[in-house]
């Protein structure tokens, strides 16, 4: 295999990724984010938190090589817990799942992944 074909193939799958990772999106007044896969490069996780009546809230996770996912499933509940502040509940619901929900069935929410860095670590958002 040359290396225009090996550009092309990594561009594609670059592309899946972006295009996965725009499709990671749950809505109401429940989520969870779901980690699976050890991290296999350092990066950082971006995730959007939009209340139904305010403006989008980006939070950033930082991982290195070889976190556990539920190393950074910890990081995202610290994350989280600070950024959204008391109108919503951050908790554990497993070592690799956060939940998260308001605090009555009006806070209403989205959570989407804006980006993802990180090889090898999946992030499900339901």
């Amino acid at each position: 295999m040359n290396r225009t074909h090996r550009f092309a193939i990594h561009a594609l799958c670059v592309g899946l990724v972006l295009a996965t990772a725009s499709l990671a999106l749950a809505e109401g007044n429940k989520a969870v984010i779901e980690l699976d896969k050890k991290a296999e490069s350092n990066g950082e996780i971006a995730l959007e938190f939009t209340p139904a009546d305010g403006e989008p809230i980006k939070i950033t996770i930082s991982v290195m090589a070889k976190m556990k996912p539920q190393d950074v499933a910890k990081d995202v509940l610290k994350e989280f817990t600070l950024a959204i502040g008391e109108a919503y509940k951050v908790k554990m619901k497993d070592p690799h799942r956060v939940a998260v929900q308001g605090a009555t069935k009006e806070d209403t929410f989205s959570i989407k992944l804006a980006s993802n860095s990180v090889e090898g670590l999946m992030i499900r958002i339901k």
